[in-house]
This record gives C-alpha cells, sequence and structure tokens, in this order.
C-alpha cells in the first residue's frame, strides 16, 4: 500500500505537467515513454536482474519493491497523460 501512496504522490504531478503544460522536451519525454512500451520485456528485466545480484538483493523484499516502483510509475504517468489529452 505504501509503494501506491509513493507512485501516486509522483506520478499524478508528473502526468498533469505532461498533459497540461508546454515545456522544452515534452515531445522527446512522450516519445521515450511510449518507445519503453514497446520493448521485449527480457530488455528490461534482465538489467534489473544483473543490478540485484550484484548489490546482494535477490532474495530481499526491497527488490521486487523498488522494481514494482519504477514500473507503475511510468505506466501511471503515460496512462494518465496521454488518457487527459485523448
Amino acid at each position: 500500500m505504501l509503494s501506491i501512496l509513493i507512485i501516486m504522490i509522483l506520478a499524478v504531478p508528473a502526468a498533469f505537467i505532461c498533459a497540461a503544460r508546454d515545456f522544452h522536451g515534452r515531445e522527446l519525454l512522450e516519445g521515450w515513454i511510449l518507445s519503453t512500451r514497446m520493448m521485449p520485456a527480457l530488455v528490461v528485466v534482465l538489467p534489473f536482474f544483473l543490478l540485484f545480484r550484484n548489490l546482494n538483493m535477490l532474495d530481499t523484499m526491497l527488490a521486487p519493491i523498488a522494481i514494482l516502483l519504477i514500473a507503475a510509475r511510468k505506466s501511471l504517468i503515460r496512462g494518465m497523460t496521454f488518457g487527459a489529452v485523448g
């Protein structure tokens, strides 16, 4: 539950800025968010595995929480931004 709260605190303002304001690099940011949806899952998962293996975090609860925070934040920003525009 705490991870969802943290994600919402970060994602809602970011999505609002992307949807409502025009700023330098907005198209680049939106393109980056959309391009991550086109990548194979292995391209995303392998760096996380290597990172957590090097940090000796493979069997800890912190590793999946970190992945959840990163993945959900990006999805929430994308959903809120493009849902509000379209």
